[in-house]
């Protein structure tokens, strides 16, 4: 109660706070996160910024564990606002706002009754139409778009239901590129191996009929013997949030196999570096593995998890669909006890998936290597008054 108390009253002081004549400047562009994890999403946008020596930045969370607090950049300003978010929101009068919240003015979320900007990052490189609801980006003004297909997409939905035009910055996506500059240093690092073991990384979605609701136990079941192998179970943050007590059940049904671990910190990337296979289903994390360290992914075909029943009106094969395939090998569930033989066959055709993984980030993200540079030009012209194009 206490807690919960003192958390309120931090929220009502960061509220006043934020609407103050002191946070104006830094009030100009806002940078909004549910949770910790998303500033991973922001990063490289926000560095771009700053490199400006006049920029200061909102930074709005509403986890209050938010390591943003412990003050990554004097010239990042944080603002804790969680249950009065809803209220906030109509009176912002930010000249750029950035999220990654989809549906926004759908639901509780409203636009402000000022004239803010709102712009949406995307958490996930996949398509717009399949695994977000149909309306999911209507009410923002523009889209950092990650590669091709997403403009495509969301042109043509435009097109068929008649709404208006956002604008479409092609940008890219810095959480891959950090992957790729990262991977490179652990790949090179000598001490950084399994000692010989195979590692695998079992990380799916979290949505029904997900890998640890379905077949993780007959999972554990046909690997916990095998000691080439060091498995490593990524529940997806949601889950984790959502279902503690399954996370529970999964951690003492594992403690007795040597060969398994339970991570629940999303903000490391070491075992994603570490693992030469992902296992998961339709999580979106596949894809940011794949072109991220160019290793290939065993899927669990279970069913697949689909926001928007019209997606086939664009007719347009949404990402996620189209590069499974080309970026591993699918396993039906019923025959998960062939799982162990999966994990080898892409082990041994390791550097073929490898050669087209490559090819496949180029063909499908824009400005790879420099994407948070464009996006941070496109913020810039909006704080500054310039209308989009």
């Amino acid at each position: 109660m206490f807690k919960a108390l003192a958390d309120f009253y931090k929220e009502l002081k960061d509220c006043f706070r934020l609407f103050s004549a002191s946070s104006a400047k830094c009030r100009k562009i806002v940078f909004y996160s549910e949770s910790d994890i998303y500033y991973q999403y922001y990063e490289g946008i926000i560095e771009e910024l700053l490199k400006k020596p006049d920029i200061e930045i909102a930074y709005v969370t509403s986890d209050i564990n938010d390591s943003i607090f412990s003050g990554k950049n004097p010239r990042i300003k944080p603002f804790y606002i969680n249950n009065l978010l809803s209220i906030a929101m109509i009176y912002f009068d930010s000249k750029a706002f950035i999220m990654t919240m989809p549906d926004l003015d759908n639901f509780h979320i409203k636009r402000s009754i000022n004239g803010v900007h709102y712009i949406y990052a995307f958490h996930a490189i996949g398509s717009t139409h399949l695994q977000y609801r149909r309306e999911a980006f209507d009410n923002y003004d523009a889209v950092l778009c990650v590669g091709p297909h997403q403009v495509k997409e969301i042109k043509k939905a435009e097109e068929v239901y008649g709404l208006k035009p956002k604008t479409l910055i092609e940008c890219g996506y810095h959480r891959i590129e950090k992957i790729w500059l990262d991977h490179r240093g652990y790949a090179e690092n000598e001490t950084f191996s399994g000692g010989g073991r195979t590692t695998v990384m079992i990380a799916p979605t979290w949505s029904p009929d997900n890998i640890l609701d379905s077949c993780i136990y007959k999972i554990i079941d046909a690997l916990k013997t095998e000691p080439s192998l060091n498995v490593v179970i990524r529940p997806h943050p949601e889950y984790i949030k959502r279902f503690g007590e399954k996370v529970a059940a999964i951690r003492k049904y594992i403690s007795d196999a040597n060969n398994f671990s339970l991570e629940l910190d999303m903000l490391k990337d070491e075992n994603l570096h570490k693992a030469d296979v992902l296992i998961t289903d339709w999580s979106g994390i596949y894809l940011e593995y794949a072109l991220g360290t160019c290793r290939p992914v065993l899927f669990i075909n279970t069913p697949c998890r689909i926001d928007n029943k019209e997606y086939r009106k664009l007719e347009i094969e949404p990402m996620e669909l189209a590069l499974r395939p080309l970026c591993g090998s699918v396993l039906e569930p019923e025959n998960i006890s062939a799982v162990k033989s999966a994990i080898g066959e892409l082990i041994e055709n390791r550097r073929k998936y490898g050669e087209n993984l490559n090819k496949i980030r180029g063909e499908y993200l824009f400005n790879f290597l420099n994407s948070s540079a464009a996006a941070a030009d496109y913020i810039l012209k909006i704080a500054d008054g310039q209308a989009a194009e």
